[in-house]
């Protein structure tokens, strides 16, 4: 029979053979459905009930997470009526939200994300007035149209409250899609009663995770401190915190953002994506949701694309067009503060919906604030570092300069050690001549290549006009800064990206 192929808890289920039963729903007229089914409850015993409550206690210890755990509730209510559709409810006072943690469906409905709980929804008439709640298929229909239920319309549905001590904490739901399938007066009754046990059970478990993921959080933090405590290098320590990141949060999409508060560029220190790692392009503060998490310092979880764009994120179309798999669908976005001020922000990222939970925010929370304290600390001892290493080269250039009197070889000089100290074979030294507007371009390097360059009148509103005028150096990071500045490429030389340019001031 299809009946029975539906699920192995539907063995044996059948239609009733007698008249319709008659049941009364909470604020609704007694009425006869079409067709009127006990699946279970002439195979049912008060020691199969008994032997369902001892599972459901033993559930809450034995389990290995919350899934595991759900999963097994389904199973034990499986063995008492037909239940191939299973869903929790969570319920946060708190915050007024809730939640579906289990969402087993037939009709391969997906469970809606968490949300407010809304004044017209079924979960407000269960918190309003804790009750179980009964409909049948025109019930059903009606309740789906109004916005009270979400997905397909069933056959049957059962709601029940779940309540530990006096507090509502969520509810169980099961429903039949298949005609003929139905729960009884019996069947609630006897869901009613097993609801009362997971209660319980389920705010044991839930404390059991608690204390499990707290042991992993701390586990977590000793690793990820004993990885940033092997370094004071910025790059280095991010690159190691974000390789511990993706491996905790077992994430597809990892990037590390740090601001640059004088130039309000925001850069990408560390970004991972299926396995290869990126080099982004700094970008300037915003709209999009880093500057958003900046800005409010507050984290955002994200368990679509639709939410993200709802959220302010930027999808490019292209990608859009592309569907599923090209755009990662769920993310967290949390600040990385110091004191009062967010200097960066950390995300992680899935490709599946709904991928990560507030627990997971918690944690990224908590590693971010250890990572601000580590980055401050690395910064200012790099700060530090520059200033010893400054005097260092300021001492050094001048003994050379005492020794020396050839105004080429002091040059010279100069660019070797600055050359040495920034690590970089793309240096050049250039002397203007007032007397006949030209520029001399005494040292000059590229790709370690030592280049001559004939002189030649500086470019109007270039680099050194610039510079005469503010007597303030002028820095170039993106393709767009060259094109304002207008500065020509120089016949036999690559276009360099990025640029720092110091004026050399006399009197």
């Amino acid at each position: 029979m299809a009946v029975q192929k539906t699920s192995s808890a539907g063995k044996g289920v059948r239609k009733a053979a007698t008249r319709p039963t008659v049941r009364k729903e909470a604020g609704t007229k007694k009425r006869a459905p079409k067709v009127a089914v006990k699946p279970v409850a002439a195979m049912r015993s008060d020691s199969k009930i008994q032997k369902a409550l001892y599972e459901i206690a033993s559930a809450a210890s034995a389990a290995r997470d919350m899934q595991s755990f759900y999963k097994k509730l389904h199973k034990i209510v499986g063995k008492l009526m037909y239940a191939e559709n299973f869903i929790i409810v969570l319920y946060d006072a708190a915050t007024n939200t809730r939640s579906f943690p289990y969402y087993a469906d037939s009709v391969g409905d997906v469970p809606p994300p968490p949300a407010p709980v809304g004044k017209k929804t079924l979960l407000a008439e269960i918190i309003l007035r804790p009750r179980t709640i009964h409909y049948d298929k025109k019930q059903s229909a009606e309740a789906t149209r109004a916005g009270k239920i979400s997905g397909s319309p069933s056959e049957d549905f059962v709601a029940v409250p779940l309540i530990a001590g006096k507090q509502l904490i969520g509810g169980i739901i099961i429903q039949s899609y298949i005609e003929g399938i139905g729960y009884s007066d019996d069947d609630v009754r006897v869901l009613e009663f097993v609801a009362q046990h997971i209660a319980t059970a389920l705010t044991r478990a839930r404390a059991i995770e608690a204390e499990r993921l707290r042991t992993e959080e701390l586990a977590i933090l000793n690793s990820v401190g004993e990885a940033m405590a092997k370094t004071l290098d910025v790059k280095t320590m991010v690159k190691i915190v974000g390789d511990k990141v993706q491996s905790i949060f077992n994430a597809e999409s990892v990037a590390i953002m740090l601001l640059d508060a004088e130039t309000n560029l925001i850069h990408t220190t560390y970004e991972y994506d299926l396995g290869e790692y990126l080099d982004s392009e700094p970008f300037p503060l915003g709209k999009g949701l880093t500057t958003k998490v900046l800005r409010s310092r507050t984290p955002i979880l994200i368990g679509t694309v639709k939410e993200g764009s709802d959220q302010g994120a930027y999808f490019p179309p292209e990608l859009l067009n592309q569907g599923s798999g090209t755009i990662t669908e769920s993310q967290i976005l949390v600040p990385i503060i110091v004191g009062n001020k967010a200097i960066g922000v950390v995300t992680v990222g899935s490709y599946k919906q709904h991928a990560f939970n507030e627990n997971r925010v918690s944690l990224l929370q908590t590693l971010s604030a250890n990572m601000g304290v580590a980055i401050q600390n690395a910064r200012l001892f790099e700060a530090e570092q520059e200033r010893v290493a400054e005097l260092q080269i300021i001492n050094s250039i001048q003994q050379g300069l005492a020794a020396e009197l050839d105004f080429q070889a002091i040059v010279d000089l100069v660019g070797d050690k600055l050359s040495e100290v920034l690590n970089t074979g793309d240096l050049g030294i250039g002397w203007y001549d007032e007397k006949t507007n030209l520029m001399h371009y005494l040292y000059t390097y590229e790709h370690g290549e030592r280049l001559q360059i004939p002189s030649a009148p500086p470019s109007a509103g270039g680099q050194f006009e610039t510079m005469s005028k503010t007597k303030q150096p002028v820095m170039l990071n993106t393709v767009n800064d060259y094109e304002k500045m207008g500065i020509p490429l120089v016949p036999g030389t690559d276009q360099s990206k990025s640029a720092a340019s110091v004026p050399i001031i006399s009197s």
